[in-house]
């Protein structure tokens, strides 16, 4: 039997372990048990380590997704990265406006109309113009790759294996959550293994106060390693 701690490699170990016939678990690091004061790390004592504590069934293993699966999580990824870049770029821009005192008198940022006003602001040197500029282009990029990629989650839905559960789940309590944020959701595992709406809304909102049935969610709201 095999045991490596998961990390930034993805499954490909996993699953070519197990193609030669092997037993082999992926750990979450965060879930190793520790000894008090021991704090010195190599690869011999991890190895022995988990050697150890897998003798003894003291480790939690971690879901392993199917390579389509884990194609869908990357889509998800890199659809969070997008919206991570836009957020940013925004951040950005509204900087370099207060810096300059220019502030939007309208009621909300990235509206129509505040996308309008932005398009025909001038700011008073040309250097910080060719800044200004240079801002609302990241915006656009960005803001194209978000659209691109929700569109290409929302065609991998439909031949997808979870298809009927992104169905059913959207008509029950979770009716009006984005498909991003769904998807995040069940490639976590957390729809997958969660039947009661309920139990499902206290997840989300422990205090029963936070989650309001019918409002729409952002992958910001859900993200998909909130969840084991």
């Amino acid at each position: 039997m095999f045991v490596y701690e998961a990390g930034s490699c993805g499954f490909w170990i996993h699953r070519e372990i197990t193609a030669l016939g092997h037993a082999c678990w992926v750990v979450p690091p965060s879930l190793i048990p520790q000894r008090p004061g021991d704090h010195v790390k190599t690869d011999r004592r991890d190895s022995e380590n988990l050697a150890r504590l897998a003798r003894a069934g003291e480790l939690a293993c971690v879901h392993v997704p199917d390579v389509r699966d884990e194609a869908v999580r990357d889509l998800v990824r890199a659809r969070d990265d997008a919206v991570i870049a836009q957020r940013r770029a925004r951040q950005q821009l509204k900087a370099l406006l207060l810096r300059n005192e220019i502030r939007y008198v309208g009621k909300t940022s990235w509206t129509s109309a505040h996308l309008r006003w932005l398009s025909e602001l001038k700011l008073p040197q040309p250097a910080q113009q060719i800044a200004f500029q240079e801002y609302v282009n990241a915006i656009t990029v960005a803001t194209g790759r978000i659209e691109r990629l929700e569109q290409a989650m929302r065609d991998e839905v439909s031949t997808w294996r979870f298809a009927p559960d992104v169905a059913v789940q959207r008509r029950a309590a979770f009716w009006r959550v984005r498909c991003d944020g769904l998807l995040g959701m069940m490639l976590s595992g957390f729809i997958a293994v969660v039947a009661n709406c309920e139990l499902a809304m206290a997840k989300i909102a422990p205090s029963g106060n936070e989650f309001e049935l019918g409002r729409a969610l952002d992958v910001e709201d859900i993200n998909i390693e909130e969840f084991p």
